[in-house]
């Protein structure tokens, strides 16, 4: 029995497929099979944060996602990184409103956690909210600063998360072969790779 262990070890389709002697649409539809499993295993089981910060949150913007047909949107994609566990979570909303965000920033993030953010005003309630929250200003060209926080010298930015954004976005550089079904399932992906789970436990193997 041979195993193809392509996905895992991040191969882009194009060499995949190159590689292997086989069609693109076979490998797009083999991978996004795969993160199919990642989606499973993560609604059985869904990723929460695991300690009291800090916590990156911050949401983006993808344009030019196919919906049905010829018809084109665009997505705002929410997400949440963990700094001491690595732990990263995302996920597409409808907008970027104050009730939008902290609906998943509650659902993953433990009380009195310690938030990091920019300035959108969508994070201006989450100190109301029993959070710790603490911004940078991007509007004004603040990106990073030193801050002392309860005592301890911390490190005030959200340039982490905003690198995942680049990793996310560089999967998404050909327009078209975006759709709404596959942004999603490489959500999926990035954020169960970042649950410290076992990358191999949800794929089901055939021995046939």
């Amino acid at each position: 029995m041979q195993i193809i262990l392509s996905f895992v070890e991040d191969m882009r389709v194009t060499v995949c497929a190159r590689d292997l002697g086989l069609s693109r649409t076979t490998v797009t539809n083999y991978y996004d099979n795969l993160r199919g499993c990642y989606a499973d295993a993560l609604e059985d089981d869904p990723p929460l944060g695991t300690s009291l910060g800090p916590y990156e949150c911050d949401e983006f913007h993808v344009k030019h996602v196919r919906s049905r047909g010829d018809v084109f949107i665009d997505l705002w994609i929410q997400d949440v990184y963990e700094r001491e566990s690595g732990l990263y979570i995302a996920r597409i909303v409808p907008n970027r409103s104050a009730e939008v965000l902290e609906q998943l920033i509650g659902e993953v993030i433990p009380p009195q956690s310690l938030i990091f953010s920019d300035d959108w005003a969508g994070y201006h309630r989450l100190n109301r909210l029993g959070y710790r929250h603490h911004s940078v200003t991007h509007s004004a060209d603040e990106y990073a600063r030193t801050e002392v926080i309860e005592g301890k010298e911390m490190e005030v930015h959200i340039n982490t998360i905003e690198g995942i954004h680049s990793s996310l976005r560089s999967r998404r550089k050909k327009k078209s072969s975006r759709n709404v079904e596959r942004v999603e399932l490489i959500l999926k992906e990035f954020t169960y790779r970042h649950s410290s789970r076992s990358q191999f436990i949800p794929f089901k193997i055939n021995r046939d």
